[in-house]
């Protein structure tokens, strides 16, 4: 995916950082999120079991990204 110059010098972004795009249909709006970044309202415990399912799945996500 391709970002706006502009946008990647206003948050400081550098070639090779990574994101995570979170999605919004109803409104039509895509979230740049950098991977690692805290999200407001989840728990470590949460985060961490999220970590777990995406590395154990890591090839099954892969493939369903590509659907």
């Amino acid at each position: 995916m391709t970002l706006p110059a502009s946008y990647v010098r206003d948050v400081g972004y550098t070639y090779g950082d990574e994101v995570m795009v979170e999605t919004n249909a109803k409104y039509k709006m895509l979230t740049v999120i950098p991977v690692g970044m805290k999200l407001p309202g989840v728990s470590m415990g949460l985060e961490d079991w999220l970590d777990e399912i995406e590395h154990k799945y890591d090839k099954t996500i892969k493939k369903l990204a590509k659907i």
